[in-house]
């Protein structure tokens, strides 16, 4: 359709003079003055001769402007059908008519046509005449018309975008009244399905629904006074439920790690504030709870109230440290942990119980869970549709899983771990043990809240990693380098909190914040290496490593970036043909750690080793020491992953360059710009080289001859060799030892441990047996071959960021 106005926009005619400009418009403004005082006089006269027409017809005429246009008249007296109709119809489009000098088609119902069944009008036809007396630049457009408008118009009619399309199939209060789906006398049965519904949307909000489509698609919430509020136990649930929504909304909305990507907050009209304090709506549910029976299906409400107040309690317990006191140091962190850590334990005690008992509810109930019955709340759109869990037990499941990481974030700020013992690495660990868990936004959201909030931890925790890196003693840098000292702990404590709130945010935003996050850690590492600097010149002699903060703050930098790679690989961002490049990359970047923390660690025996001895006067300093003789489980680690990638990489190529896998000429084409969109970000941060595409293409070319693919198998399978022994020796000393050291070097290899990386070892091993195979095969064969009769596929079966390559005959 297209809306047709009879005001015609011409072309823009030449410039005129400026005092021309000022009397035509003043010209205009009189014209227009005069016009619209005869406007008026027409609506009295018109509305003065129809004293027959209805109430409605008349004050409708009245309101229409003298000249009424067919699109005016199409859009204001479609959906008003009635009587009068046709001659409101009739009477604007002679006017019309007159006005635009468009000739009216005859017939015997000569305006039947305007008004279809559904009440729309059609006015292509009377378009296609108008454009005949157009000419170029002319426009139609109404009084008021805009473009903008236009632009963020809504499709009227449509099933997608309309969110008042098909009112007559919505659910309503009144409708859901009538048919007996909301009443005022729920049954104990009833009861136990709506609160398991109520779990059910609840689960489906902190997953990143909106209010209207989760909680308040209920229909009884939309009566409180009228339904609800009669009946004392469907009462203290609703109210329950609703305090919780409003908790968690509260937590939600106060961390920089949630965003609204994380999922819709809006209230869309809904108010969470009940005038009750938590401590009433928990009292009322132990009202309830007392005044139960014994039956089955009252000892299965009891369980299901139970869980409600203990969740409850424990969103409540957390309030002081989401809005502490101001000036107020210590929180009791611990305390408040352990307080919310007991009511886990109740509530997941309890859910055996419910789910035992989901077969007493009555299923009819679900009725009155309509999700259209706020459809005309959400905004103009595509409809992001709610389906919710239809097995119940299913839902509780999901729950218990929300249960779950809310306790894991509990166990570990509740003080199992003395401050003195925490470090930077194992809250790192626990940070990749919690993203696995794949928490809802509120533990994503309390999680950064319990461990920022705690006066000291984050600084202490860091202090203590940064002297394994063998910093001099806080004291002595504190007294002889005040100015240093402080000005490099301002920059690294608003750093390190940054990383903390990415770490804790969903893996496309972390993903995305990674890249910004490079720029703070390169000033860093100039703050670092100022104080290095100072540090060198007071402490002299005395100092066991030359760079202790510099390499600490250059390790966390390259564990960032490696971090970012391996997202890519969860967050599929990667296509087959570039995978070689990403582990070249990540080759790279591992190296760089290994380096570093070899050089630490063995300049840390010889200091050891030196020590021990007594000096002799003119006695030659030994060279530093660049491989530590007893390396450290995390080392271990880190070593044994980069031969694995090392070893990957070099299978790719080969497979690469012998056309066993697919990587078309547009493909091979956009490399460089594939290059440069994923590893631009690590420009940022200065590393000793910053490496070009240049670079990878002279590393990842190889000829297609059979030296050189021999050549390059034997490199490969000594990497993945290197990284099987090492493995190998780590698996059979797992267990001896500290479990948070063990735990800290196995997050290194992911989240299948030493085991899942072992498995891609042995998988690439067997790829590189086959394809030497086939090449002496092929080299033996009386007629040359132009393609190895083998194929290779790529999946990431038994690790998530490292490709297993399987080779088949083809």
């Amino acid at each position: 359709s297209f809306s047709l106005s009879g005001t015609v926009m011409p072309p823009p005619e030449e410039e005129q003079d400026d005092d021309d400009v000022v009397e035509e418009n003043e010209a205009a403004d009189a014209a227009a003055a005069t016009k619209k005082k005869r406007k008026k006089k027409k609506k009295k006269a018109a509305a003065a001769e129809t004293p027959d027409c209805p109430p409605d017809v008349a004050q409708l005429m009245a309101q229409l402007p003298s000249n009424l246009t067919i699109s005016t008249m199409a859009s204001v007296a479609a959906p008003l059908v009635s009587e009068a109709l046709p001659e409101i119809v009739a009477s604007g489009l002679k006017e019309a008519s007159a006005n635009l000098g468009i000739p009216l088609p005859q017939g015997q119902d000569e305006f039947a046509w305007m008004v279809s069944d559904e009440g729309w009008t059609d006015i292509t036809d009377d378009v296609d005449i108008t454009v005949k007396s157009m000419k170029l630049g002319d426009m139609l457009q109404a009084d008021g018309f805009r473009l903008d408008d236009a632009m963020s118009a809504i499709e009227i009619g449509d099933k997608k975008m309309d969110a008042g399309h098909d009112r007559a199939s919505m659910m309503t209060l009144e409708k859901a009244k009538a048919d007996g789906l909301v009443h005022g006398n729920v049954s104990n049965e009833e009861m136990i399905t709506i609160f398991d519904m109520f779990v059910m949307y609840y689960h489906l909000w902190l997953d990143g629904n909106s209010l209207a489509q989760t909680i308040f698609v209920c229909a009884y919430l939309h009566d409180m006074e009228g339904l609800v509020r009669p009946q004392p136990l469907l009462s203290c649930v609703a109210d329950g439920f609703i305090t919780c929504c409003r908790l968690a909304l509260q937590y939600i909305s106060m961390v920089p790690t949630c965003d609204e990507e994380d999922g819709v907050f809006q209230n869309y009209g809904f108010s969470l504030e009940l005038g009750q304090k938590e401590a009433e709506v928990l009292a009322d549910i132990a009202t309830q709870m007392q005044a139960l029976g014994t039956s089955p299906a009252e000892a299965a409400l009891k369980h299901r109230l139970s869980l409600l107040s203990e969740y409850l309690k424990a969103l409540v317990a957390f309030q002081p440290l989401s809005n502490p006191p101001e000036g107020k140091k210590n929180l009791g962190q611990a305390r408040v942990m352990d307080a919310m850590r007991k009511c886990m334990n109740k509530c997941m005690d309890d859910l055996p119980k419910i789910v035992s008992s989901l077969e007493l509810g009555k299923s009819e109930a679900r009725a009155c869970f309509d999700p259209s019955i706020n459809r005309t709340r959400l905004v103009p759109g595509p409809p992001r549709d709610v389906h919710p869990i239809q097995d119940l037990a299913e839902a509780y499941t999901a729950f218990l899983t929300h249960l779950q990481a809310f306790a894991f974030v509990c166990d570990r700020q509740r003080g199992l771990i003395p401050k003195q013992e925490d470090s930077w690495s194992r809250f790192c660990c626990f940070q990749r043990e919690l993203s696995d868990k794949h928490p809802n936004v509120l533990i994503r959201a309390i999680a950064p809240v319990a461990f920022l909030t705690d006066e000291g931890r984050l600084r202490g925790m860091l202090l203590r990693s940064l002297q394994e890196f063998c910093l001099p003693p806080i004291e002595d840098c504190q007294r002889h380098m005040e100015k240093e000292w402080k000005e490099f702990l301002k920059t690294f404590d608003v750093v390190f909190r940054t990383v903390v709130n990415v770490g804790f945010e969903k893996k496309s935003r972390e993903h995305r914040r990674l890249r910004h996050l490079f720029y703070d850690m390169d000033d860093l590492q100039r703050d670092a290496h100022v104080l290095d600097t100072k540090l060198n010149d007071v402490f002299a002699q005395n100092m066991k490593v030359s760079r202790p903060a510099r390499d600490f703050v250059f390790d966390q930098a390259l564990g960032l970036m490696v971090q970012y790679l391996w997202l890519g690989f969860e967050l599929d961002l990667y296509d087959d043909c570039e995978l070689h490049m990403v582990y070249w990359f990540a080759d790279y970047m591992l190296g760089l750690r290994v380096y570093t923390q070899k050089s630490l660690q063995a300049q840390l025996e010889q200091v050891a080793a030196q020590g021990s001895k007594k000096k002799k006067p003119g006695a030659r300093q030994p060279p530093k020491a660049t491989n530590p003789k007893n390396p450290s489980l995390q080392l271990q680690v880190l070593m044994a992953l980069q031969n694995v990638v090392r070893g990957i990489f070099r299978l790719l190529i080969l497979a690469k360059t012998q056309r066993l896998t697919r990587v078309s000429r547009d493909q091979e084409r956009t490399m460089p710009a594939r290059f440069d969109l994923r590893f631009r970000c690590f420009d940022a941060f200065h590393l000793p080289h910053q490496l070009l595409y240049e670079d990878f293409a002279k590393n990842a070319s190889i000829s297609d001859s059979l030296e050189d693919s021999l050549n390059v198998l034997e490199f490969a399978q000594e990497a993945l060799k290197d990284g099987v022994d090492i493995l190998d020796k780590l698996l059979a000393q797992e267990g001896q030892g500290d479990p948070a050291t063990w735990a800290v070097a196995i997050a290194q290899a992911g989240p299948d441990g030493l085991r899942g990386l072992k498995k891609v070892a042995v998988a690439n091993q067997l790829a590189v047996r086959i394809l030497r195979q086939a090449l002496v095969q092929a080299s033996q064969s009386p007629t040359p071959l132009d393609k190895l009769p083998v194929k290779a596929t790529l999946a990431t079966v038994h690790h998530p960021f490292l490709v297993s390559v399987t080779v088949q005959p083809g």
